[in-house]
């Protein structure tokens, strides 16, 4: 199936007016997915990026106060190889990691960007940080007086944006002249069912791989110097997901069992059953995770690029 209208891939610039054609893959509500002929490259239309309030109201775990921020993979990666010395740090998306505490404790200036004011408001309750904004990185980059950034950060991101483009644009004007960018997101070729599934609009605006990633960087003015797969821990997910591909649970109890694990997560009187089905899930989990791991299947790409030019 082809789509008659005219438009521009995100990734390599060809447009259907000039004889790019794009590929209906899959579609999911009032979206299509779309593959671009020329780069392979996988975006919804129409892209629409999920509001302020969705996020809010999807990752409203990360803003409770009761839940112990963590390090991810991701970010323990970017403070082992820290590609400046010294600087100012910004992270968008920054949610309620401690990278931003831990690298304030290393000598950085750093900064925090999100959608989500409530975690913004965590932040600044347990970290005392105070360069923290609740609001979207364009209005952001509109701010009188910012500083020019040694390094941005944008884990779990990237796949969330209706403009791909304009995005990492507002992050080049933000940088230094030969300064740093470290982030992170879901390898497409990877995934499990469960993820296909969750990693649709309104969650996901376009689908990544190491090779779209790569040359919508290079034509951005950005070079790789570092990329890495990693693993994405979710004893849920993963679980979900082998039993999936074993025919033990059909794909559409996916969505009913992951809405009443959130159900769980974000209500107080369910919050130590909540932990404790969570913990298990993990001990459970680990040696498949470990396995996975081992043999080279591992559904993230980590990447540290710099500014060209």
């Amino acid at each position: 199936m082809e789509t008659e209208t005219v438009l521009t891939c995100p990734v390599c610039d060809r447009g259907s007016s000039g004889g790019t054609r794009f590929q209906t893959v899959r579609q999911h509500l009032k979206w299509d997915l779309l593959r671009c002929s020329e780069c392979s490259f996988e975006f919804w239309y129409p892209l629409t990026q999920a509001t302020r309030e969705f996020f809010e109201e999807t990752y409203k775990s990360f803003a409770d106060v009761s839940s112990k921020p963590t390090l991810g993979t991701r970010h323990r990666l970017t403070l082992t190889h820290m590609p400046v010395s010294a600087g100012t740090i910004l992270d968008i998306g920054c949610g309620d990691s401690l990278f931003l505490p831990e690298a304030r404790r290393r000598g950085f200036d750093v900064w925090g960007v999100d959608f989500n004011r409530k975690v913004i408001e965590k932040n600044k309750t347990l970290f005392k940080l105070n360069n923290l904004f609740a609001m979207s990185v364009y209005d952001f980059a509109l701010l009188p007086n910012l500083p020019k950034f040694d390094l941005i950060t944008f884990f779990e991101v990237l796949e969330h944006v209706e403009d791909p483009k304009r995005f990492i644009s507002t992050v080049r004007n933000l940088l230094k002249e030969d300064a740093f960018i470290a982030l992170c997101l879901p390898d497409s070729k990877v995934w499990g069912p469960c993820e296909r599934m969750l990693n649709a609009p309104p969650y996901h605006t376009a689908h990544w791989t190491a090779d779209t990633l790569r040359m919508f960087l290079a034509r951005n003015g950005f070079e790789i110097i570092m990329t890495k797969k990693i693993g994405r821990p979710d004893a849920v997910d993963l679980l979900m997901n082998t039993l999936v591909r074993f025919r033990l649970m059909k794909n559409t109890a996916v969505a009913p069992f992951k809405q009443k694990i959130d159900f769980y997560r974000t209500r107080s009187v369910f919050s130590y059953l909540s932990k404790a089905m969570k913990l298990l899930l993990r001990c459970v989990s680990l040696p498949l995770r470990q396995f996975l791991y081992i043999v080279g299947i591992r559904p993230a790409i980590y990447v540290i690029a710099q500014r060209k030019g």
